[in-house]
């Protein structure tokens, strides 16, 4: 299941992401990593469920941002 989310907090290699069914513990794919992709805290994003108990997922990608504070 594939539900889009924002990412609400960043940790040192998790996200956790607020979605309509829920918040999730997510890590980013691997493309993202080897593409060299900044997941930033509200970034909004596509949430590929993972495990239902406890909420975890993989960021699959990431929606342009319209603005961006460094």
């Amino acid at each position: 299941m594939t539900l889009r989310g924002r990412v609400i907090e960043e940790q040192k290699s998790y996200f956790t992401v607020d979605t309509e069914e829920g918040t999730f513990r997510a890590s980013s794919r691997g493309i993202l990593k080897k593409n060299k992709v900044r997941i930033c805290t509200g970034d909004l994003v596509n949430l590929e469920v993972t495990n239902q108990v406890p909420p975890e997922g993989i960021i699959s990608s990431v929606y342009e941002r319209s603005s961006y504070l460094k």
